[in-house]
């Protein structure tokens, strides 16, 4: 790869998957050629078959980029400010419109010129940071002429339920990696999924009681045994019991399972996404600890970190409960509070990665050792494995 890259979720109004907004810097001095080569792979491995939406800016969109891409996956998130200073630029989205590429356009003013950007979009962005008044205006002018609106830096209910109102199509923000639930009465884990927890924690698991344990709950079992027949593992038949699955597959996965189910329920948040966001984030640490002389021996501590990644985008009452409640090592914990030292380091340089934070991240990876476009690899590939894995 030829830059740093993560992508974040935008969602239908209803709540599923419509694209990925791809975050990225270029390096200093790194090439763009041919088809993908803007980024130096193709966006399909990182986007998982969804739609990429890329912001381009007229050079860019001038230089012939756009055309490396599928007219059916992409789409060029452009500012109305930066495209109609150019005359060329105008005439270039002119041009690729007629060829079928859709533009997203993120600034949207009324005043003159920008008439001529709405003709060119098929969506408006509108930034709920901004008062609601003024998303109110846009998108009434947005279903005058039959534009899409996507709510950005949504934050809140009351900014997802006004997104709604006023008739946008997709939405994106934190308040999606957030709990979804009422947490002042925050329920303790089921009971199966402690006790596995508990079993698992000691240097010799016992098997026959882990199966014990987890088959008294059906619920449970049945939300394990759908992520372990995901393509993820690759098995080639059905595999229908708890037993079985730890046959085949082994304590270590097992393990894996339980406490993504664990930190689901802890974090009030059925959304797919964010269960998906810890896997990779498990997964990149592991990959990251191993580039490490001091962390490489002891990498599935810091998966095991990594998989907890979404409980930093709850309040610190929470993230104060949960880590409580799950048995781990004072390590891991302080890792995944951010605080000085090995695991926090690696903690923080992953999730600053996820959040397309390329300062912070930068910083970390210099102290470390730790190459960028390594890291930019690693990550491409944590998100190829976690893709393949169904999440209901």
């Amino acid at each position: 790869m030829n830059c740093l890259l993560t992508r974040v979720p935008v969602y239908h109004g209803d709540g599923g998957l419509y694209a990925y907004e791809i975050k990225y810097r270029r390096l200093e001095g790194s090439e763009s050629s041919g088809s993908g080569g803007f980024f130096g792979v193709d966006l399909q491995r990182v986007c998982g078959g969804a739609k990429a939406l890329v912001e381009l800016s007229r050079d860019l969109i001038k230089n012939g980029v756009l055309a490396g891409f599928s007219a059916d996956n992409v789409v060029a998130v452009i500012s109305g400010r930066d495209i109609l200073s150019d005359r060329d630029a105008v005439e270039a989205c002119r041009d690729l419109k007629r060829k079928g590429y859709s533009f997203a356009l993120d600034d949207f003013k009324r005043g003159r010129g920008f008439e001529e950007m709405l003709e060119l979009c098929d969506i408006v962005m509108l930034d709920f940071v901004n008062p609601l008044t003024a998303q109110e205006s846009a998108a009434y002018i947005c279903g005058f002429t039959n534009k899409s609106i996507l709510a950005k830096s949504i934050s809140s209910r009351g900014n997802f339920e006004n997104a709604k109102r006023i008739g946008c199509s997709y939405v994106q923000g934190d308040f999606f990696l957030k709990p979804q639930r009422d947490l002042r009465n925050l329920q303790p884990l089921p009971i199966s999924i402690a006790k596995a927890m508990k079993i698992m924690s000691k240097p010799e698991s016992d098997v026959d009681e882990i199966t014990e344990v987890l088959s008294q709950d059906t619920a449970v079992c049945q939300k394990i045994l759908r992520l372990i027949n995901s393509a993820y593992f690759g098995v080639t038949n059905k595999i229908s019991s708890i037993g079985q699955a730890i046959i085949v597959l082994g304590l270590d996965y097992l393990r894996e399972w339980i406490y993504m189910l664990a930190i689901q329920h802890i974090s009030q948040n059925e959304n797919s996404e964010l269960m998906r966001l810890a896997l990779i984030t498990a997964k990149f640490c592991r990959m990251l600890a191993g580039e490490i002389p001091g962390a490489k021996n002891d990498t599935e501590a810091f998966y095991l970190m990594g998989l907890m990644s979404v409980l930093v985008f709850s309040n610190d009452r929470l993230l104060t409960s949960a880590l409580a409640e799950l048995p781990l090592t004072d390590e891991i914990k302080n890792g995944i509070l951010r605080k000085s030292g090995l695991y926090g380091d690696v903690f923080g340089m992953a999730v600053d990665f996820c959040m397309g934070k390329w300062e912070h991240f930068s910083a970390l990876a210099a102290a470390l050792g730790i190459d960028p476009l390594k890291a930019a690899d690693m990550f491409v590939a944590a998100i190829e494995e976690s893709d393949r894995v169904d999440f209901g």
